[in-house]
């Protein structure tokens, strides 16, 4: 897991903001993943505004649909979304573009 407090810049004013980029809960059970997983999103959030952050932001899989709709419950809405693309191991021969 990588928790972590930066910048952002929105509208030209920069925002103190803290990011998780992963976070895999193993509990067995749907009750403990669910516990555990509102235990970590109070305390994050609480050390984030003890840091002085002013937004807090998620990373989640795009085909994660519990991820997505548990930050929803807690208040994270979509502002960006990122596209990936796997690129071949090697560099392809010919023209580029």
């Amino acid at each position: 897991m990588t928790i972590r407090i930066g910048t952002a810049t929105t509208d030209d004013l920069p925002d103190i903001v803290a990011s998780v980029d992963a976070l895999f809960a193993t509990d067995a059970g749907a009750h403990n993943a669910a516990a555990t997983n509102l235990r970590w999103a109070t305390a994050f959030l609480a050390w984030a505004v003890d840091k002085g952050a002013q937004r807090a932001t998620v990373t989640a899989y795009a085909a994660n649909d519990g991820a997505r709709r548990f930050y929803a419950r807690h208040g994270f809405a979509v502002r960006t979304v990122t596209l990936d693309l796997d690129l071949p191991p090697e560099p392809a021969t010919g023209n580029s573009p």
